[in-house]
């Protein structure tokens, strides 16, 4: 198992999110990750799966003028 594991602020960085709401992420346990002492690693997949379980799908043909 060799996956590339992220610190939390290159999570941060990655999402556009300050450290602390990835942090809250973490601890409601919405975003997989180990826990080392005080520090928290993210695998790289979690974060892929992160966005995909939480990407908001548009709604095609609900508008005015859309058929």
């Amino acid at each position: 198992m060799s996956e590339t594991m992220l610190e939390t602020k290159d999570v941060a960085q990655c999402l556009g999110l300050s450290v602390r709401r990835v942090r809250r992420l973490l601890t409601s346990k919405k975003l997989r990750h180990v826990r080392i002492g005080r520090q928290f690693f993210v695998p790289e997949k979690a974060v892929q799966e992160f966005l995909s379980q939480n990407m908001v799908e548009t709604c095609q043909g609900d508008e005015e003028g859309n058929s």
